[in-house]
Order: structure tokens, then C-alpha cells, then sequence
């Protein structure tokens, strides 16, 4: 997902730390990409596996409900997963 604009040089993706230098090379318009949990463009959130759930409690609730979730659940994620936007 990129910004909208025709002329970004910066992009963002979501999807496994290991696939980044091969999503860079497939990407003809020679854009900067930059691994994310979650992407949201607009009314839009993409985001791989659990952190969409903990997105949504983050934003239904509050980043400290998230973290107390992430808690309960033993999910340590390097790096760490904030809800905050």
C-alpha cells in the first residue's frame, strides 16, 4: 500500500520481515519500503494475523487495554506491537 500519490517514493507493507528485499526488487518505480504490522489508509486496515485483532482493541479501547491483552495472551513480539497510531 502506498500514499495515494503517483509520485511517492515511500511505500508500506505488511507481511513477513523475510519477503522485504524481494517485494523492493519486484517494485519497478524503485520506492522505499517499510515493514509494518498493520497498514491503515483511510477507512482501510491491513494487517497478518493476530496484531488485527490487537489493533482493534487498541483503537476500540485504549493502547493500555491492548498491552494488557498482549499480557494475558504471552504475546511478546520483537518488535513491540503498540495500537497507537
Amino acid at each position: 500500500m502506498h500514499d495515494g500519490s503517483t509520485e511517492s517514493t515511500q511505500a508500506f507493507a505488511v507481511g513477513h520481515p523475510k519477503k522485504l528485499e524481494t517485494l523492493r526488487r519486484a517494485d519497478g518505480a524503485g520506492r522505499e519500503y517499510h515493514l509494518r504490522r498493520y497498514v491503515r489508509g483511510g477507512n482501510l486496515v491491513t494487517a497478518a494475523g493476530i496484531d488485527t485483532a490487537l489493533w482493534q482493541v487498541g483503537q476500540l479501547y485504549d493502547p493500555a487495554c491492548d498491552r494488557q491483552v498482549q499480557h494475558q495472551m504471552e504475546y511478546n513480539p520483537a518488535p513491540p506491537y503498540s495500537a497507537e497510531v
